[in-house]
């Protein structure tokens, strides 16, 4: 989540092919839960008061919770290096992040679809079409017929567009130029800012910027994840850190205030979890809202914002309904991890292990099995 969560599993401060080496960065997980939490507050707080206006007033407001995708996008940069890192070849690293994204993505669909319906809210139903066509995460590219049906899933297309990127970079042995490919994104970023901005009709017109813009606007946070790791594996860290500097001038040009804060807390936080003062984030909920946040984000938005709708409708007052949604999310989204998403990843991942696939020649050196 965006949002999306790639594993956690990284050296730590040692070379990054030392055998035996996987002690969790358990911080990153709780600061992907914290981001999964202001997300789904802002979204039955913020956004639903925008779109049909809660009954009584809330407790509070979370005008900010959104910019926690943008966390999660600095999160994915500094993972999916941490990915490669574990990939002997290619399809090792095709079949780590199939197995991480699809399964529970593919049982948030039916979950949303079946509880959109049962609450009998229409404003949340979508056709089957586009139900069908979302199995295939790609449904905002042009030309593909379809739409999203869970509002936030535009942030999982943006994520297969930069791990199609890293992925490309990596079969093209370019990882260690990657310095240089992070500044051509930067640069690709604010061109396509420019036209945005300065194109008009004309920029609009051109069908493919309708697929590609969502994408240009995140690259900046997944600059900096990617930077963040690259320091934290003392690999050109001068370098990444003056490339950081030019991604928060990037996001200071193109977007809001509010993304350059999100920018700067993912950065401190990373600062404190990189140099071990993070362990205040090593709660018990922290940790439980880390694991669950993949499917948390994925299941609470519609489902979620119906039943506050119908119960609303029903005289609970907006504080209450908020907690039953909360309530339910978080359970659905427990039971999804550990019933699907765990077990999934980890048959998949064993198939493959099995497989003759999982034999074939590396276009990397070997370092170890799918991370």
């Amino acid at each position: 989540m965006a949002g999306t969560q790639p594993d956690t599993a990284v050296p730590v401060r040692q070379p990054l092919d030392e055998p035996g080496n996987r002690k969790r960065l358990v911080e990153v997980d709780a600061l992907r839960g914290l981001a999964a939490l202001a997300v789904v507050l802002i979204h039955y707080l913020d956004r639903f008061d925008e779109l049909h206006d809660h009954a009584t007033e809330p407790l509070f407001w979370v005008p900010w919770g959104a910019r926690g995708v943008q966390v999660f996008f600095v999160i994915s940069g500094f993972v999916i290096f941490m990915t490669l890192s574990h990939c002997r070849r290619p399809m090792d690293f095709i079949v780590s992040r199939f197995s991480r994204l699809y399964p529970a993505y593919w049982a948030g669909i039916i979950f949303t679809t079946l509880a959109v319906h049962a609450v009998g809210v229409e404003y949340y139903q979508r056709p089957l079409l586009d139900v069908i066509v979302n199995f295939t995460m790609l449904q905002k590219l042009p030309f593909v017929p379809g739409d999203d049906i869970e509002g936030v899933y535009w942030t999982l297309y943006v994520e297969l567009w930069f791990y199609a990127a890293i992925f490309l970079l990596y079969i093209l042995g370019q990882l260690r130029r990657i310095e240089v490919w992070l500044v051509v994104g930067l640069i690709a970023s604010t061109i396509w800012w420019g036209g945005e901005t300065y194109g008009g009709a004309f920029f609009w017109g051109w069908q493919l910027t309708q697929g590609l813009s969502p994408v240009m606007d995140q690259i900046p946070f997944f600059v900096m994840g990617v930077c963040l790791y690259r320091i934290y594996s003392r690999e050109r860290p001068a370098d990444a850190g003056l490339i950081i500097v030019a991604a928060l001038l990037t996001v200071s040009m193109q977007l809001p205030v509010e993304f350059l804060m999100a920018g700067l807390i993912a950065l401190g936080a990373f600062g404190l979890i990189l140099t071990g003062r993070a362990g205040f984030l090593r709660q018990p909920v922290l940790l439980w809202m880390g694991a669950i946040s993949y499917t948390l984000y994925l299941v609470h938005n519609f489902a979620g914002r119906a039943l506050i709708y119908r119960l609303e409708d029903e005289g609970w007052t907006a504080n209450a309904a908020v907690a039953m949604a909360m309530a339910i999310a978080l359970l659905s989204a427990t039971l999804l991890t550990w019933l699907v998403e765990r077990p999934a990843q980890r048959a998949i991942r064993r198939w493959y292990a099995r497989s003759s696939w999982s034999e074939g020649s590396s276009a990397q050196p070997s370092r170890s099995k799918v991370a």
